[in-house]
């Protein structure tokens, strides 16, 4: 009888110990150290004493970034804004541990930009018992993959479980109208527009005022990321103006407008901008979330720093 106890215990032993050391379906490590870093399944250790994803630092002084992935198709949720949760435990974790949720053409960005959750209870940081965070995205058209998980910078142990995407709001229709026969082929309206269609600047007494006001746009974009969030969602404490004529410097103070009630406004004279017909230009929230353009906008052109992210034109009489 005690041969028998002691055989059944090691069976057991033995199944736990495989489960500790099986990957998991569907998910990989990654992260810019992802060497310095062991995952693993962990029975009994996620909430409710189910299993656990975890993800530990394996040595100290980690320059990188350890994290685990999984890459979904995003078409179930194209032009949607979804939520991602998670529970997640943390162990002397000494820099932060955050959710990933990011396009996968997007995903070299991520590990070194940490600013693209604008909400920071998103990272943990130290020691914590399983915490319920969340982040959000809006899936695009031409998104490409979708890319989910959670990130360690630096030291630190995490346990992962519960992972949750939910679709919260349909993203404003992207309609592509088309005319019945070729247009501007000498391209010689290309710089023609009313002055109703010009969205964030008017010219008047020499003068040319940028006009920025939050309504008139949807979205905001981190710089060369593309990371996408809602400009609703930021805090709007100050708002520069930044494009060709200042070296597209976001918090150059000699561009920073005044806030006018529900406007920011900046004044410069006519003749500082005389060296172009043409300028590009966008407004920078906090001097580092930068206003998207929204589709419909005519005085739009496309940027060259991610594709699907557009510029404003400022077109001088």
């Amino acid at each position: 009888m005690k041969n028998t106890i002691l055989f059944i215990a090691g069976l057991l032993f033995i199944k736990v110990n495989l489960i500790a050391q099986i990957s998991p379906k569907g998910w990989s490590k990654s992260g810019t150290g992802a060497g310095s870093y062991i995952m693993k399944i962990k029975a009994n250790e996620g909430l409710n004493n189910s299993n656990a994803l975890v993800l530990e630092a394996s040595k100290e002084n980690i320059l990188g970034s350890g994290a685990v992935i999984q890459t979904i198709n995003a078409s179930n949720y194209t032009g949607k804004r979804i939520k991602l949760s998670a529970f997640i435990k943390t162990e002397n974790v000494k820099e932060f541990a955050c959710l990933i949720l990011c396009s996968q053409n997007n995903l070299a960005d991520f590990w070194e930009n940490t600013s693209v959750y604008e909400d920071k209870k998103t990272f943990l940081k130290g020691n914590h018992n399983f915490k319920k965070i969340e982040c959000y995205l809006n899936v695009n058209y031409n998104f490409g993959n979708l890319v989910l998980g959670a990130m360690i910078k630096g030291e630190g142990k995490i346990w992962l479980d519960n992972f949750k995407i939910e679709i919260l709001e349909n993203l404003p229709d992207s309609v592509q109208i088309y005319s019945k026969e070729p247009q501007n082929t000498e391209f010689e309206d290309s710089l023609v527009i009313s002055a109703d269609s010009k969205i964030g600047y008017l010219i008047e007494n020499e003068q040319v005022i940028f006009t920025f006001q939050s309504t008139q746009f949807s979205e905001t974009t981190d710089g060369m990321s593309g990371w996408r969030q809602r400009l609703k969602d930021h805090k709007i404490k100050k708002v520069y103006v930044a494009g060709d004529f200042n070296n597209w410097e976001p918090k150059n103070k000699q561009f920073l407008m005044v806030e006018k009630g529900n406007v920011y406004e900046l004044k410069l004279p006519l003749n500082e901008l005389t060296n172009n017909k043409m300028y590009e230009f966008k407004f920078v929230i906090n001097g580092n979330k930068w206003v998207e353009p929204n589709n419909d906008m005519i005085n739009k052109t496309q940027s060259g720093n991610w594709v699907g992210n557009n510029n404003l034109v400022l077109i001088l009489p």
